[in-house]
């Protein structure tokens, strides 16, 4: 958060001095007065802090930046918890969009994904793979937890291939 902010405030004062070189309407006052007398100047000054008397124009400048920034969206759930056992941890697809990405999971995080999904045409909800290394006490309580949570024997797809 630290980071962004510092480089919201890095492009505003990048933004504040080039608009006062390309005259973009924001940067500092002065320069040449096209005929205008200092009174004027002074008026548009005023005009400028009244507007705007509790904010700079560096922070009208970031306020809108940090408007425009875009939030990425939400990830969205596959149709089946792919879970991949490795060792004893239990290795999840979170995101619909990637399916190659996979983050670490306990048991009540994957029942409640299970509750979640809609599951695929022939009614699977979730499919387990393993690795070499997948410990067969972790299968067997993701069984047994997959069971006691009302998922039925039959939408539950445990392969027993073996995955790299």
């Amino acid at each position: 958060m630290r980071k962004r902010t510092s480089m919201m405030i890095g492009g505003g004062a990048v933004l504040l001095i080039l608009g006062s070189f390309l005259d973009l309407g924001i940067g500092f006052p002065g320069g040449d007065s096209d005929g205008e007398s200092d009174g004027d100047s002074a008026k548009d000054a005023d005009a400028l802090v009244a507007v705007d008397a509790d904010t700079s124009p560096l922070d009208n400048v970031i306020n809108e930046m940090v408007e425009t920034v875009v939030e990425p969206p939400e990830p969205m759930l596959p149709p089946v918890v792919d879970v991949l056992i490795d060792d004893d941890r239990y290795l999840v697809v979170v995101d619909a969009a990637q399916p190659d990405q996979r983050s670490a999971k306990t048991l009540p995080e994957i029942i409640a994904m299970a509750a979640l999904v809609d599951g695929e045409d022939n009614g699977i909800r979730v499919r387990i793979t393993r690795t070499p290394s997948a410990i067969a006490i972790a299968e067997a309580g993701l069984m047994k937890s997959l069971r006691s949570a009302g998922v039925d024997e039959d939408e539950i797809d445990s392969r027993r291939q073996l995955v790299q």
